[in-house]
């Protein structure tokens, strides 16, 4: 998720690296043109760059806007619908609406496997967790 935020150009001096591979070596600078992990402001960077995202999407999808806004945690989404239908539509609209700025969500969890079997490859799918057994449950935030 971090290396798809962009630092602005005139900021980016502020992650230069300097490099040499031994004392005979010249100096080589590299600037870093995407957020760093590991930074303190990563994590604000990135949620910020979602909640824009939101902002944009906000008049001509309220709905996809409102799910972007309050269901993430970092790079995690957590969201749901009463029907596989619904489901399948809102991934749909929510893969739309960030791949196009970058953001590609992945590692889909259900607990219908009909959705499962919905989603293509390309959204990279993972099994059911339709059964309740903890040995093959999906955690989030190391709860079950």
């Amino acid at each position: 998720m971090y290396r798809q935020v962009l630092v602005d150009p005139e900021d980016q001096n502020l992650q230069k690296i300097v490099w040499r591979n031994s004392s005979d070596s010249a100096i080589k600078e590299y600037k870093l043109s995407t957020v760093t992990y590991g930074t303190s402001s990563t994590p604000i960077l990135a949620t910020r760059c979602l909640h824009q995202i939101a902002l944009d999407s906000q008049n001509k999808n309220p709905e996809i806007s409102s799910i972007i806004q309050n269901s993430f945690y970092t790079d995690d989404l957590m969201a749901g619908a009463t029907s596989n239908k619904e489901v399948i539509a809102l991934i749909q609209k929510l893969s739309e609406t960030l791949d196009a700025r970058g953001f590609y969500l992945r590692k889909w969890r259900s607990n219908s496997q009909d959705v499962l079997n919905n989603l293509s490859e390309n959204l990279g799918a993972n099994e059911s967790n339709g059964g309740i057994n903890p040995e093959n449950c999906s955690k989030t935030f190391g709860l079950i």
